[in-house]
């Protein structure tokens, strides 16, 4: 038993060691929360149409609704089937790591418009990650060609809509 709780020390050790440096010092404010009209996308423009907070789910409380849109960046049409992860934030001093379960990550898959919604997840920090975790993936970035995560924060019974992001998957 001791010798499992050891391994287990050494692989969270070394993915936190790995991560600490992809994340900013500080939280990087949302974007999107609150009403989600008008609110800027990931790169800094006004959302137009859906989805929005005004028409996600309310949160039950002490939760919080993640909702966005998910574009191709080549070709501007809307990601179907796609899907998106929320990636939890852990801060030590002023150091941060995210961590992505398999089993226990809020995560949702697009609809035949792109539109996501993650209804009633834990409200934290956050780190977005569009695709297939074990595959051709995106982790957002703080900024374009930036090598930071972007860290949103998703506050207790509100909705954060991220907006809409246009993602270009790596190929494979």
């Amino acid at each position: 038993m001791r010798a499992i709780k050891l391994l287990v020390f050494l692989m969270i050790f070394v993915l936190l060691s790995a991560c600490a440096n992809l994340l900013p010092s500080s939280p990087t404010p949302s974007n999107g929360a609150g009403t989600g009209q008008g609110q800027p996308n990931a790169q800094g423009q006004p959302t137009q149409g859906q989805p929005n907070a005004a028409v996600a789910p309310t949160p039950e409380s002490g939760k919080t609704t993640v909702v966005g849109r998910i574009l191709s960046a080549q070709t501007g049409q809307p990601m179907n089937e796609t899907t998106v992860r929320l990636a939890e934030v852990y801060r030590e001093g002023d150091q941060a790591a995210f961590t992505l379960s398999g089993a226990w990550s809020p995560g949702a898959v697009t609809d035949a418009n792109g539109n996501f919604v993650m209804a009633n997840i834990e409200a934290r920090e956050y780190v977005l990650i569009v695709g297939d975790v074990n595959g051709r993936h995106v982790i957002w970035p703080e900024a374009p060609g930036s090598d930071s995560a972007r860290i949103w924060d998703a506050l207790a019974n509100q909705v954060l809509d991220i907006g809409q992001i246009d993602v270009d998957l790596p190929q494979s």
